[in-house]
């Protein structure tokens, strides 16, 4: 009889969404990128594809600004409709003792140039997320993943799941760096595709009893 107890998927959204994926080393740890942003005048900016875990690192940098005493806040742009909260976002971040992340800065479209002014002039601490490097944040740091981030992204993701299940599903080095440039680098989009082959390769096939 089949074991109805399925083995948790380490490639499910819980697991892979921004400030669950585990940090990986850049060449600055979060401490030193925020000492960086200090140092540049409390503006910066995470540039990278899309999917290559701008997101992400921006969740960690938040989370080590927590730990130093921050009052830190997350505005999510998805439309130029949320230019108003990130215009209030910015006024706010001017106060002492303020962080603020904007994600997904190049969605507010013609409207970023007149507000990234804004946040120069009223300063405070602010990190944006963008695709690309533009003229009005300085670049705090380009994400460029590789196979190897990849990889070990992936084996971290495996040992958090259930270890005895999780074995059941061993993706090899070659395997693993051909859905990686599959997705050009995506790494969401990659761990999509893992969802699905860990699916394939730890649940029983419908007529199995």
């Amino acid at each position: 009889m089949t074991d109805r107890r399925l083995p948790p998927n380490p490639f499910a959204t819980r697991s892979t969404r921004p400030g669950a994926v585990p940090w990986q080393p850049l060449p600055d740890a979060p401490d030193e990128l925020l000492e960086r942003l200090a140092q540049g005048g409390g503006r910066g900016a995470i540039c990278g594809p899309h999917g290559s875990g701008k997101s992400t690192l921006l969740q960690h940098l938040l989370a080590a600004a927590a730990e130093r005493g921050w009052k830190t806040r997350l505005v999510a742009i998805r439309s130029q409709a949320d230019l108003g909260r990130a215009v209030a976002a910015i006024v706010l971040a001017a106060g002492r003792g303020c962080w603020l992340g904007i994600d997904s800065w190049e969605k507010l479209g013609r409207f970023g140039g007149p507000l990234a002014w804004l946040a120069r002039w009223r300063g405070g601490q602010i990190v944006v997320t963008t695709h690309q490097p533009t003229g009005y944040w300085p670049v705090l740091v380009n994400i460029r993943p590789d196979e190897e981030t990849f990889r070990r992204l992936v084996a971290q993701l495996l040992r958090q799941a259930d270890g005895s299940h999780s074995r059941a599903a061993v993706f090899e080095p070659p395997q693993l760096d051909a859905i990686f440039r599959r997705h050009r680098g995506n790494i969401r989009e990659a761990f999509f595709e893992l969802y699905d082959r860990f699916e394939q390769v730890t649940r029983p096939s419908a007529g199995e009893t």
